[in-house]
């Protein structure tokens, strides 16, 4: 059994200015090796995006978690489709 790959912003004072990139979240969710290395389920807990988060026309075999996380601009997910579950829990 493979554990969720899990990202964690809110443990440290230090992460309260890393802003999460959309290229990060297309690379790791959408281009090998690094996508085929994810576990089922990738959760990320107090993630800033300052930018669009941009996943339109992609699939995503992995369930997505953002947990309280801030989204300054946009999730674009026209014509994605995700194999699994989005979760937004706490999120703005």
């Amino acid at each position: 059994m493979k554990w969720p790959c899990y990202y964690d912003f809110l443990s440290s004072d230090d992460n309260l200015n890393v802003a999460i990139t959309n290229n990060f979240l297309r690379t790791i969710l959408l281009r090998e090796p690094f996508k085929s290395s994810l576990p089922g389920k990738v959760i990320i807990r107090g993630g800033f995006f300052k930018e669009n988060v941009d996943l339109s026309s992609s699939e995503i075999a992995q369930e997505l978690q953002f947990q309280d996380s801030f989204f300054k601009e946009d999730i674009r997910l026209y014509k994605t489709t995700l194999l699994k579950s989005l979760n937004l829990d706490g999120s703005k």
